[in-house]
C-alpha cells in the first residue's frame, strides 16, 4: 500500500541520516544516480514525518527514564547549524539515563546548556541525579531542597580525590 511504501522510505531516509550518517544532501545524490528524482523538500517531509511517528515512543521513553530514581545526567557539545547565519556553532545534548532500566533520553533545547533546560526535565523528579561538577546540577538539587540529591559521578570525582595524600617515594 501507498501509506506502508511512505513509512519504509520514511525510514531509510532517517535510519540513513542518524546509524550510516549519510547526509540528506548526498541521500539526494545518491537517489538521483540512482534515478529516483526525488525535490530536497520532499525528502524533507518525509524525513519529518518519519520523526513526528517516533515523538510517542520518545515521550514513553523519556516517561519512564524520569520515574526511575536514579539518573545519570550529562551535557555534550554538538555541532550546530545556525541556518540563518550559514555558519556552525557549538551547541549542548542532555542525556538522561536510568539506572533501574537502562533506557534513556536526549534534549536539545536549542542548544543550550541552561540549568532552566535540566528545571524543565526534572520539575516532577525525585530521587537521586549522578552527575559532573557542573554547577547547573548543584543550582537544581539545592532549590529542591531535599527532593533531588547530586550524587558526583566517580569518573570526575577520582583525579581530585588523592589530591591531599603525600605518596611515599621509593
Amino acid at each position: 500500500s501507498d501509506v506502508y511504501k511512505r513509512q519504509t522510505f520514511s525510514a531509510a531516509v532517517l535510519t540513513n541520516k542518524y546509524f550510516y550518517h549519510i547526509p540528506y544532501e548526498r541521500q539526494l545524490n545518491m537517489m538521483n544516480n540512482g534515478k529516483i528524482k526525488i525535490a530536497k523538500t520532499t525528502l524533507f517531509d518525509y524525513a519529518n514525518a518519519g520523526i513526528d511517528a517516533l515523538e510517542g515512543l520518545y515521550e514513553a521513553i523519556k516517561e519512564k527514564v524520569l520515574q526511575d530514581n536514579i539518573l545519570h545526567i550529562d551535557e555534550t557539545t554538538q555541532n550546530m547549524i545556525n541556518t540563518e547565519e550559514h555558519k556552525v556553532k557549538k551547541g549542548y545534548d542532555w542525556g538522561f539515563i536510568s539506572q533501574k532500566n537502562n533506557l534513556m533520553f536526549f534534549v536539545r533545547s536549542n542548544g543550550s546548556r541552561r540549568e532552566s533546560v535540566l528545571d524543565e526535565q526534572l520539575k516532577n523528579f525525585s530521587g537521586h541525579i549522578h552527575t559532573d561538577g557542573y554547577g547547573a546540577y548543584t543550582k537544581v538539587a539545592e532549590r529542591t531542597g531535599n527532593d533531588i540529591i547530586q550524587v558526583p559521578c566517580m569518573s570526575h570525582i577520582r583525579p581530585v580525590s588523592y589530591t591531599h595524600l603525600t605518596l611515599p617515594t621509593i
